[in-house]
C-alpha cells in the first residue's frame, strides 16, 4: 500500500520560561505547534526569496533585502502556531485559531505577535523551531 498522507504531527508545548520569569501561578501558559508542511516550507521561503542580487563594474556582488530575521521568525509561528492560551490585555484571546492554524488577518496577527514581550515571543518561537528542525534553533531564540 502506498504512503497515506496525514496531518501534519502537533506538538504541546509549556511555555515555562516565560511563566517562571512572569510570575504565573495561574493554568500554566501552553502553545501547539503543528509541523510545517510543504506549503507552509514555500511560503516561508518566498520570504527569502526577497533578496536582489547587484552586479557591480569591479566584479564584486552585493546582496540587498528587506526581510529581517524577525520577519522570519514571525511567518514561522504564523504558519505553524496551532493553539495558545495566552490572553491579550482585556482577557481574550491574543491569537484566534481555526482547524490548527491561525485564524485571525496577518495585520491582526502582527499586532498582536508584536504586542508580546520579547522573551515571550522568543520562547514560542523556539518552540517552533524545536517542532520544525528545518528551520535550525539559531538566531534570537
Amino acid at each position: 500500500m502506498a504512503l497515506k498522507v496525514l496531518p501534519p504531527l502537533i506538538e504541546d508545548y509549556q511555555l515555562i520560561l516565560s511563566d517562571s520569569k512572569y510570575k504565573n501561578e495561574g493554568t500554566p501558559s501552553m502553545i501547539k505547534v503543528r509541523q510545517a508542511t510543504r506549503g507552509d516550507e514555500e511560503a516561508r521561503n518566498r520570504l527569502l526569496a526577497m533578496v536582489e542580487k547587484n552586479f557591480k563594474a569591479d566584479g564584486s556582488v552585493s546582496y540587498l533585502s528587506d526581510i529581517s530575521f524577525d520577519d522570519v521568525e514571525r511567518e514561522e509561528v504564523f504558519l505553524t502556531l496551532a493553539e495558545c492560551n495566552l490572553a491579550n490585555k482585556d482577557d481574550g484571546p491574543l491569537f484566534r485559531f481555526k482547524d490548527n492554524r491561525i485564524d485571525m488577518p496577518r495585520k491582526e496577527f502582527t499586532e498582536a505577535w508584536c504586542s508580546l514581550a520579547y522573551d515571550i515571543a522568543a520562547e514560542i518561537s523556539q518552540c517552533v523551531k524545536r517542532c520544525n528542525v528545518q528551520w535550525g534553533l539559531g538566531g534570537n531564540a
